[in-house]
């Protein structure tokens, strides 16, 4: 030992063992508060208020490097093998530099409080940062298990009176925890149960009644569901129930119940302002005449519903979390899809609300041209047009201008005197039949935005006025417009059409009354001329009876709309009204077969049509398809039908049906077969897609099945999506669909019957 003499003294040159622990004891205090600083900015969620998480995850590393300092080394050793296996990425950092610490702390690990402090500290870094490990909890499971051995040794090494003071702590805090928060909460939220229940259920109630048109039971259901959701809300966030947010898992559950209360508060006081505003019954038409300004009246409170609702979501958002319990996550999953509902509605009235007034007639007048079509006779988006009107919108009132036969509008114009220019594809693959001069026939594609435009062209050179849009009505559609209208009379039919009997009539039973076509088609435009007459000179219902009995006919595609305006056009695309095929996509798969009658008759009431498509797509996208399409002509010869409906100009026997039958796909053809023999067909483009044509002639009581064989690429890492584009005919076609992805077993969809635009998913292997 070097020693000095000092005033008769021997004094030590090396530090005494005291003062060496006190200064390894400031440190690993010091490392702790450095602790405590990177577990509050770990991110950890434990009761999902950020405020009490960062208090509450920065305690627990600052507790456990404590710990760590007086801990023996072994379970200091497991800590830190645990963090260096589970740790990824840049977490692996603090793991492996533990493991450094606890190296060259070595034996000295259970005498220096400094080095188990830098462990331990290093390690809660690591574990508080584990990425997940399973199931929900697996993580914090894992870290308690790592963790409960250097907090039980900490714990042991501590003084007699250090641990009489923690054991004190913990049992007050598991008190607090257990009377104030868990047992008085509890009678918070079953305080609560009957409010939240009825303040959901009238909310539920306002929401249909809505819907319905009635706002006076929509206003009272929703003022009562506010005054219940106000009761709750104010006991569920009062501040002496915040003490749970504190609590971790607890904290999730009060923290969800308090934002739906609050959201559901706040939507149905939106809400009932709104409807206390709004009568959607105001909305009708009076006599052909719709209030403008009151339509635009609605903008503002639309608005402020559509702010409402995304605010809600935003509010349930927040207040999911993987540690609620299954009730509660699927009470919110619930009230987050009736959200979403009503937000979709919300959004198709503002859209509504945004284009009526100019489809009304508001910035000036409007001219719109009324196709009856009958899919008797098929053309590609569903049928003959056989009757026509042409009716006016002007600062909201309505008026049926004129109507007639088609027939009439081509005898209005010279043969070779209409020109039309319209779209390319319609023109390449229809322009040989001469649709300016056949004006009946001009539904050739079963996109139907190219059919109105063509309408567009043809009519204003066949005696009609410029037009603003195109709608297109089949008998289906007709019947349903009798609901509104009431049961009219036509004479030439010599009885009175309802809305139950319509369509059956139209479709079949009104031939037997003629044997002249000519004369048939006069009696419809009879029909077409009185039922717009009462639609533009009655009284209408307002926008939820029009949706509850136009919208079926729509959505299977028996109403189609068309404008050239991309606004309106939008708008009628939300309804479903278009008659548009989608755009092609890599990821969606696309199908759509369509009949063309070529024999100049009403005998496609009886077709009938079944449609096989199987499909596999490898692990490289690469596809091959077959599609099937059988026909079949179950025609009665013994009904005494007339020669137009069951004849031909072709010479085939009586009740043959000749079509010309089109196939629309995104794929290559490999090969063709009619009835399993080689056969060829016509291939050409349109609308994005491949279609692939033959003729056909069904005999009657016979069937014809037309068999493509097709390759192509697919992207189905999302799953299998096939968008289909059903042409409306009398009788839905069958589909049966089969897909096989990435290897695996087919599964099977249908048979199924389709109408209007549809869409079918498969998930991913």
């Amino acid at each position: 030992m070097i020693s000095e003499r000092t005033e008769g003294r021997a004094t030590s040159m090396r530090p005494s063992r005291w003062s060496t622990a006190l200064r390894h004891a400031v440190i690993a205090r010091g490392i702790a508060v450095l602790a405590v600083v990177g577990g509050a900015v770990a991110g950890c969620r434990p009761t999902g208020t950020v405020a009490v998480d960062v208090v509450l995850t920065g305690l627990l590393a600052g507790v456990v490097t404590l710990a760590a300092s007086r801990s023996s080394r072994w379970p200091l050793f497991g800590t830190v093998a645990a963090a260096i296996l589970l740790a990824r990425g840049f977490v692996l950092i603090p793991a492996l530099a533990s493991g450094v610490t606890v190296l060259l702390g070595g034996r000295r690990l259970a005498r220096s409080r400094m080095w188990g402090a830098a462990t331990g500290g290093l390690a809660i870094q690591a574990l508080l940062r584990l990425p997940d490990l399973g199931f929900q909890g697996t993580s914090a499971l894992v870290v308690a298990v790592v963790l409960a051995p250097v907090l039980w040794s900490g714990y042991r090494s501590c003084t007699r009176p250090e641990r009489r003071r923690i054991r004190t702590g913990v049992v007050v805090a598991g008190a607090v925890v257990i009377l104030v928060v868990g047992v008085g909460y509890g009678l918070v939220v079953l305080s609560v149960k009957g409010d939240i229940d009825r303040a959901t259920d009238g909310a539920r109630a306002g929401l249909q009644d809505t819907r319905q048109g009635d706002t006076t039971a929509a206003l009272t259901e929703f003022e009562q569901a506010n005054r219940a959701f106000g009761r709750a809300d104010r006991r569920l966030n009062a501040w002496w129930a915040a003490p749970v947010r504190a609590v971790p898992i607890l904290g999730q559950h009060a923290e969800a119940l308090g934002v739906a209360t609050e959201e559901g508060l706040q939507l149905t006081r939106n809400a009932a302002a709104t409807v206390g505003r709004t009568s959607y019954s105001d909305l009708r038409s009076r006599g052909g005449q719709f209030d403008i300004a009151r339509i635009e009246s609605l903008r503002q409170p639309l608005a402020r519903t559509a702010g409402s609702i995304a605010s809600a979501r935003q509010g349930l958002d927040r207040a999911r979390s993987p540690w609620l319990l299954a009730p509660l996550s699927k009470g919110l999953d619930d009230l987050d899809e009736e959200l979403v509902q009503a937000a979709q509605e919300t959004d198709l009235a503002r859209e509504g609300v945004a284009v009526a007034p100019e489809l009304l007639g508001a910035d000036g007048p409007r001219t719109y041209f009324v196709a009856f079509v009958t899919p008797a006779e098929l053309r590609g988006s569903g049928g003959f047009v056989g009757s026509y009107a042409e009716i006016s919108a002007d600062d909201g009132q309505i008026d049926l201008v004129r109507s007639g036969s088609v027939p009439e509008l081509e005898r209005a114009s010279p043969p070779g005197s209409v020109e039309v220019t319209g779209p390319p594809d319609y023109l390449a693959r229809y322009g040989r039949f001469n649709p300016g001069e056949f004006f009946r026939d001009v539904t050739f594609s079963p996109n139907f935005p190219y059919d109105a435009q063509v309408i567009s062209e043809i009519y204003p050179q066949s005696g009609g006025t410029e037009i603003d849009g195109v709608i297109s009505i089949d008998p289906f559609a007709l019947a349903a417009l009798l609901e509104l209208t009431g049961p009219i009379p036509v004479e030439r039919f010599g009885r009175t059409l309802a809305a139950d009997t319509a369509a059956q009539f139209l479709l079949r039973d009104n031939y037997a009354l003629f044997q002249d076509n000519d004369a048939q088609n006069e009696a419809l435009a009879e029909l077409v001329e009185s039922t717009f007459d009462r639609l533009t000179t009655g009284d209408l219902p307002g926008p939820r009876k029009l949706a509850e009995v136009l919208g079926p006919v729509t959505e299977d595609g028996r109403i189609r709309l068309w404008s050239p305006d991309p606004a309106e056009e939008a708008f009628f695309a939300r309804l479903g009204a278009t008659g548009a095929f989608p755009e092609p996509r890599p990821d969606h798969d696309f199908l759509a077969v369509a009949s063309q009658n070529s024999g100049n008759n009403k005998i496609d009431v009886f077709q009938q049509r079944d449609i096989d498509y199987r499909v596999t797509v490898d692990d490289g996208g690469d596809l091959r398809a077959t599609v099937e399409v059988t026909v079949r002509n179950p025609v009665p010869l013994d009904a005494e039908l007339p020669d137009y409906v069951i004849g031909n100009a072709q010479g085939d026997p009586p009740g043959t049906n000749r079509m010309l039958l089109s196939i629309y796909t995104p794929h290559l053809l490999d090969r063709a077969t009619l009835d399993g023999e080689l056969t060829g067909v016509e291939s050409q483009t349109e609308a994005g897609y491949r279609v692939y044509t033959r003729l056909l002639s069904v005999p009657p009581g016979g069937s014809v099945t037309l068999t493509l064989d097709l390759i192509g690429s697919l992207d189905v890492s999302d799953g299998y999506v096939l968008d289909l584009a059903p042409q409306p005919t009398v009788n839905s076609d069958e589909l049966e669909l089969r897909v096989g992805l990435g290897g695996e077993p087919p599964t099977t969809v249908g048979p199924f019957a389709i109408l209007g635009r549809d869409e079918q998913r498969i998930p991913a292997p």
